[in-house]
């Protein structure tokens, strides 16, 4: 499976979104959500993001995925390159370390180009109200 993750925050913090799309292996849509998270700065959303997809990875029962992030802090972060200094992640981090370490799924950086979907509904997320 590829999974294709988003965050996006008007204002950062502001009003938040995630962006989520997951393809099976021959790229047909298995998951195209965009939900808004309230008042989230970008970082969290990103993690947001990734883990509302890891959620759905794990109801697929998909045995192996690849994410694709557009953002370096979240890449770097969970790649181990960059420390999480930032307390408002810190908490997202280790749950989505946790969930890594149950699942086949490796990360990659994307350009922004490459994951437009994502980005689409991460940003049309963060306009909308959370209810």
């Amino acid at each position: 499976m590829h999974i294709f993750v988003d965050g996006a925050s008007s204002g950062n913090p502001g009003p938040a979104g995630a962006g989520i799309l997951i393809l099976d292996s021959r790229g047909k849509v298995l998951v195209q959500e965009s939900v808004p998270l309230g008042v989230a700065t970008n970082n969290q959303a990103e993690y947001l993001a990734l883990l509302l997809a890891l959620r759905h990875l794990v109801a697929l029962g998909g045995p192996r995925a690849t994410v694709f992030t557009d953002s370096e802090l979240l890449y770097n972060q969970l790649t181990g390159r960059y420390r999480v200094r930032a307390e408002n992640l810190r908490l997202l981090h280790l749950l989505a370390v946790a969930y890594l370490r149950t699942l086949a799924v490796e990360i990659r950086w994307v350009a922004r180009e490459e994951n437009r979907v994502a980005d689409r509904l991460a940003r049309a997320a963060a306009r909308k109200r959370r209810s």
